[in-house]
């Protein structure tokens, strides 16, 4: 499928989204959205992809919205009427950060400049993120007077905790690379001329694993963190059985005897 705004990848079961309007420093469009929102549709249905990189071309990640488009941008969206207002918020908006989230294959958020507003949520929604001296983030909704609809005050404090994601939130202090990396929300601080080197050798070491324990693996962490012990583990039992008779396993135990590399297939 053809985009105007971002550019898909797909190779050697890593599927890459690159946001694609760099002149703009990548800051996002409805039509942005939109295509994010089908790209990553057609990715779950693709049985082929193990792992999705999401990243920006040129200096940036993401800016956020792109709030210099007046039609179908901000300025015309708030002169919309409330119900229209969050009509569009959770049709179009939200979509992309619960296309995100709701994967059931690993993300990982390649940070390659400034990540801030939409963006910074969306770094967020991914399940691991690699960034390199480069990387910039920044909440930029309380200097303009709004809330992040986007889901990062669900996100951020799972990460950095309540207090210090109430303090990011209350400042809007931009947040620098090394300070990203300390608070957890960089997994790996790289030198940038690395970064797509050392992202993509981890997107392949995770592609070549077992496919459905990781996704169950994914599951099991995701929905754990709001279960409560006792279903928790129930729920893990349940998935173990689903892999303990599954080949994938059959042939790990067997190149874990043999002393060979396993070559796993998704059953």
């Amino acid at each position: 499928m053809a985009y105007q705004d971002i550019i898909v990848k797909k190779e050697d079961n890593i599927a890459t989204i690159t946001f694609n309007r760099p002149a703009a420093l990548n800051a996002f469009t409805t039509t942005t959205m939109t295509e994010v929102a089908q790209a990553l549709e057609d990715i779950a249905d693709d049985g082929d992809i193990r792992v999705l990189i999401l990243t920006g071309a040129g200096r940036a990640f993401c800016a956020g919205a792109d709030v210099r488009v007046e039609k179908g941008g901000e300025r015309e969206i708030g002169e919309m009427r409330p119900e229209l207002i969050r009509q569009h918020l959770r049709r179009t908006v939200q979509k992309v950060t619960q296309g995100i989230r709701g994967l059931e294959i690993p993300t990982i958020a390649m940070v390659n400049g400034p990540a801030a507003g939409g963006g910074f949520d969306w770094c967020l929604a991914c399940d691991m993120r690699i960034g390199s001296e480069n990387s910039r983030f920044k909440v930029a909704f309380t200097s303009l007077a709004v809330v992040s609809p986007d889901g990062s005050l669900w996100l951020l404090p799972r990460i950095v905790g309540e207090s210090k994601a109430m303090e990011l939130v209350f400042t809007d202090n931009l947040i620098f690379a090394q300070e990203a990396k300390d608070l957890g929300i960089l997994n790996r601080l790289v030198p940038h001329d690395q970064l797509q080197e050392e992202t993509l050798a981890l997107a392949r070491q995770i592609a070549e694993g077992p496919p459905t324990a990781l996704k169950l693996a994914k599951l099991l962490i995701t929905k754990g963190m709001r279960m409560d012990w006792d279903t928790a583990v129930e729920f893990a039992a349940t998935a173990q059985t689903i892999n303990l008779p599954s080949r994938d396993h059959k042939e790990g135990a067997d190149a874990f005897r043999e002393k060979r590399k396993p070559t796993f297939t998704g059953f």
